[in-house]
C-alpha cells in the first residue's frame, strides 16, 4: 500500500510539470543559447523544478517563421527571434529598426525600454508574451571593394537578407542592386559572384566566413540589431500566476547577458577579421548623411506598408525626446 502511494505521487507530480519547447535559430554556445541555457536553468530552480525549458538550438525547430507557426499550433510554447520575424505577428516592431534612425547603442538601448511596455501590449493582443528584449549589435557593409560613398556600393550586388518585395523595390529605386536570398545560400552566391556585398553583424561575416570573399567592412551603423524570447500567451497562462513575475525577472537578467554577449563577439569577430585581412573603413559624417537622406527619400513608403505608422511615430517621438535632453545627435 506504501509503496502504491509513492507511485502515486511521483506520477502527480510528473503530470503536473509543465514543459517549454523552446526554438532557436541560434548555433549552440552562441551568447542567445547560453543566455537561454542559464534561462533554463534559472526557471527550474524558481519553479522548484515545475517548470522545464527544453532548448531546440541552431534551427532545429525551423527558422524563425516556422517556429511562429508551430507557436500558433502549440508545437512550441516558446522561441527566440530576431526583430524582422516579429513583423508577421505585429507589423510595428522594425519601426525601432528603420536603417539610419537609430545611432547610438546608448540611443538604441533606451529607445528599445521606453518601447517595450508599447510592443508587449501588442504582441499579447495577438497571442504572445514577450519574455525579453535585446539588443545585440549593428549591421554594417561588407564588399569586394572599399565602400566610402552610396555610389561605391551601388556598384555592388548587395545581399539584404530576406527582404519583402517592398523593401526590395526601396532598394531599387536608390539606384542599388539588391539581392533577397536565405542566410544558407550566402556563400554560395558570394562564391558565384551572385552578389559581391553583405548586409550583416560582424560576428555574421566571421562566422560564415564570408569575409574572404568581401574583405572591406564599412564601419556604418546602418540598422540595429535586437532581438527577444516570445512564449504562447496559452503557454504563459498555464503557469501559476504567482510565479511568473519571478520568471519574467530571470528572463530579464537573461536578457542583458544575451546583449553583452553579442557586443563581445561582434568585438572578437572584428578583431579576428583584421588579422586574417579584413580592411575596416571608417564611416564619415558624410557618408552617413548620405545614407540618411537616402533612406529619408526611397524608404518612407515601408510606414504603413511594413511598418505600423502608429509604432514609427511614437518612436521618432522617443527618440526626439532622448536627443532633447542631451542623447545621441
Amino acid at each position: 500500500m506504501l509503496l502504491a502511494l509513492v507511485l502515486a505521487l511521483c506520477c502527480t507530480a510528473s503530470a503536473t510539470a509543465l514543459t517549454i519547447k523552446l526554438g532557436s535559430v541560434a548555433p549552440a554556445n552562441t551568447p542567445w543559447d547560453l543566455a537561454l541555457r542559464g534561462l533554463a536553468a534559472d526557471w527550474a530552480r524558481i519553479s522548484d523544478g515545475e517548470i522545464e525549458v527544453k532548448i531546440f538550438p541552431g534551427g532545429i525547430a525551423g527558422n524563425e517563421p516556422d517556429m511562429i507557426r508551430k507557436m500558433r499550433i502549440g508545437q512550441l510554447q516558446a522561441a527566440a527571434m530576431t526583430a524582422i520575424s516579429f513583423n508577421s505577428i505585429y507589423p510595428g516592431v522594425l519601426a525601432i529598426a528603420q536603417p539610419m534612425l537609430v545611432r547610438t547603442d546608448e540611443e538604441m538601448r533606451n529607445i528599445l525600454d521606453e518601447m517595450t511596455p508599447f510592443f508587449n501590449e501588442q504582441l499579447e493582443e495577438r497571442g504572445f508574451v514577450p519574455l525579453m528584449w535585446a539588443p545585440i549589435g549593428w549591421v554594417k557593409f561588407f564588399a569586394r571593394e572599399p565602400v566610402h560613398t552610396a555610389d561605391d556600393l551601388r556598384r555592388h550586388k548587395l545581399w539584404v537578407g530576406s527582404a519583402s518585395p517592398a523593401v526590395l523595390r526601396a532598394w531599387q529605386q536608390a539606384g542599388f542592386n539588391p539581392v533577397a536570398l536565405p542566410v544558407a545560400e550566402v556563400t554560395t552566391a558570394l562564391q558565384s559572384g551572385m552578389i559581391d556585398a553583405v548586409a550583416s553583424s560582424p560576428s555574421g561575416a566571421a562566422s560564415f566566413q564570408w569575409f574572404g570573399i568581401v574583405p572591406h567592412m564599412t564601419d556604418l551603423r546602418f540598422t540595429p540589431l535586437f532581438g527577444a524570447v516570445m512564449i504562447s500567451k496559452r503557454a504563459w497562462q498555464r503557469i501559476p500566476a504567482d510565479l511568473r513575475p519571478r520568471l519574467m525577472r530571470a528572463a530579464t537578467v537573461a536578457a542583458q547577458r544575451v546583449s553583452e554577449g553579442a557586443y563581445e563577439m561582434d568585438d572578437l569577430a572584428v578583431h579576428v577579421m583584421v588579422a586574417h585581412g579584413l580592411q575596416v573603413h571608417e564611416a564619415t559624417a558624410e557618408l552617413e548623411q548620405e545614407f540618411t537622406d537616402i533612406i529619408g527619400r526611397y524608404f518612407g513608403d515601408l510606414i504603413g506598408d511594413e511598418i505600423d505608422p502608429e509604432a514609427y511615430d511614437l518612436v521618432i517621438e522617443k527618440v526626439n525626446a532622448y536627443r532633447a535632453r542631451g542623447g545621441s545627435n
